[in-house]
């Protein structure tokens, strides 16, 4: 039922798509029962991201998406600019916009582990802690919810798999996910701040998060 309703939402939302070339920026136009016109100036795009799943990575689909200062009309600042094209429809577009995709020379860096493990650490205490109360006072078969543990370990560890990064002398590339897989393009001369945040559990370990505005 998700999968049949996402689908038919996406044909609604997207019938009819079309992006235009015009002065200063882009014209989309896209909607079965409500049709959007709406133009996006080349200079308010701050970012490109590039989105693709298991069935769209199976026939090289992407989606392609520019982060603006200005709202989209359901006051969102991810504009969908290609729902589903190939990296060669993608290329032109981003140039348009002097963001070029990675090449294959650039080394994507992961984080570091503790990402997976610290948080894998303190759900094993949840699940201990929940699987112990539960079989004592509630009913034995809940020491079931044990085998819980490593399957959320495996989703936290592909999920830090996931996550990479990247730069050179112009742009910033930050991979993540590892079922819906998302490419972020920023041009360094579009960062606005820079956030460096540490939480009790990163000091210890010397850690620290790094966010870009």
């Amino acid at each position: 039922i998700g999968i049949l309703s996402g689908v038919a939402r996406t044909f609604v939302r997207e019938h009819g798509f079309r992006l235009d070339r015009i002065d200063g920026g882009f014209r989309r136009r896209r909607g079965l029962f409500t049709l959007t016109d709406m133009v996006m100036p080349v200079h308010r795009v701050q970012a490109a991201v590039l989105q693709t799943g298991p069935v769209r990575k199976a026939f090289g689909w992407y989606a392609l998406k520019f982060q603006s200062l200005a709202q989209d009309g359901d006051n969102e600042t991810d504009h969908n600019v290609a729902p589903c094209a190939h990296l060669n429809e993608i290329g032109p577009i981003l140039s348009e916009t002097a963001i070029t995709l990675p090449d294959d020379t650039i080394q994507f860096n992961l984080v570091s582990s503790a990402m997976w493990w610290r948080r894998a650490l303190l759900f094993a205490l949840l699940f201990g802690v929940l699987t112990l109360a539960g079989s004592h006072y509630v009913h034995p078969a809940l020491n079931g919810l044990a085998i819980l543990w490593p399957l959320v370990s495996a989703l936290l560890y592909m999920e830090w798999r996931g996550h990479a990064y990247s730069y050179d002398s112009e742009q910033l590339f930050v991979k993540s996910g590892w079922w819906r897989k998302r490419l972020t393009i920023v041009p360094l001369r579009k960062i606005q701040t820079v956030d460096i945040t540490e939480q009790p559990l990163d000091h210890p370990l010397g850690l620290a998060n790094l966010v870009l505005g």
